[in-house]
């Protein structure tokens, strides 16, 4: 287990300097990247209680999709959810962009 969190960890780290080569959008593409490995993240540590489908599942955790949480509020609580192992500060911030992403797409019209 703990060397599939370094492999995210590489993956999140590569996806960052890939990201700003040679690209108007490197921020955006980093942040998407971020997401995408907070998507895989959340799907192995947080979706055992958690969804995110936007209305009421009764998930023993509930549902954060109708929530409108800050990044640096998702990080917070992200931090101190009881997974084991706990996850990485970059674990952390992974999560919480995909969370925040899931978020703004289940708000737009």
């Amino acid at each position: 287990m703990r060397r599939a969190g370094l492999g995210v960890i590489a993956i999140t780290g590569a996806t960052f300097l890939l990201a700003g080569c040679g690209s108007s959008h490197s921020v955006a593409d980093a942040r998407r990247g971020e997401a995408l490995v907070g998507q895989r993240l959340f799907a192995g540590a947080c979706g055992g209680c958690h969804t995110i489908v936007g209305r009421n599942t009764r998930s023993s955790g509930g549902d954060l999709g109708g929530e409108h949480l800050s990044v640096p509020d998702l990080e917070s609580f992200t931090r101190v959810m009881p997974v084991r192992p706990p996850l990485t500060s970059a674990q952390v911030r992974a999560v919480a962009a995909y969370v925040s992403e899931r978020q703004r797409t289940l708000a737009a019209p």
